[in-house]
């Protein structure tokens, strides 16, 4: 999860803006204060996960790895998906944002 942006280059347009990567339980986090939120979460556990999605902003894009999240279509709408090889292997990255 992203914690804040550092926007101490805001005068210098050509530098990127710095973020800062939090780990931890999406059960112990209220992701209304987050923009990006990257989850690795199994289908099996994507029901116990919407009251966790709903206190996310509007607006806020969530990142998922390997797994769709289709169980939470009422929170939040998918983008895009992009297929990414990681070890070899063929895996998806899905995009969403949260109505």
């Amino acid at each position: 999860m992203v914690d804040r942006i550092d926007e101490t280059n805001k005068t210098d347009k050509s530098k990127p803006k710095k973020a800062v990567v939090r780990r931890g339980d999406l059960f112990d986090h209220d992701l209304g204060r987050y923009d990006f939120i990257f989850t690795y979460t199994l289908p099996g556990v994507q029901r116990f996960l919407k009251h966790v999605f709903a206190t996310a902003r509007p607006g806020a894009v969530v990142f998922s790895y390997k797994y769709p999240l289709d169980q939470l279509g009422a929170l939040l709408q998918l983008r895009h998906e992009e297929g990414v090889e990681v070890d070899g292997k063929g895996r998806s990255l899905f995009f969403y944002v949260r109505g």
